[in-house]
């Protein structure tokens, strides 16, 4: 079970993963 703030959360460190080379 993933809590929306904890996905967002993860979905944010991506997308600035992402964003990073």
């Amino acid at each position: 079970m993933f809590d929306a703030k904890k996905r967002s959360e993860i979905m944010s460190r991506i997308k600035d993963k992402n964003t990073k080379p």
